[in-house]
């Protein structure tokens, strides 16, 4: 989903660097992709879970 131009303030300027390495790192899947029971669930019952500093940097 496209940053609004409104919104691209609140974004790092290497935004597109780190979206990037977050997504080569997860595989190109969501974070619950294993979860099976989270693929049964209606959209009211999933959550979203926020983008934290440990998401951005390898934990090996």
């Amino acid at each position: 989903m496209p940053i609004k131009p409104e919104n691209r303030h609140r974004y790092p300027k290497d935004w597109k660097a780190i979206r990037a390495a977050i997504l080569e790192r997860a595989g190109h899947r969501c974070h619950l992709a294993h979860d099976a029971e989270h693929h049964q669930q209606t959209a009211y019952e999933t959550r979203r879970r926020p983008l934290a500093l440990r998401d951005l940097f390898d934990h090996a």
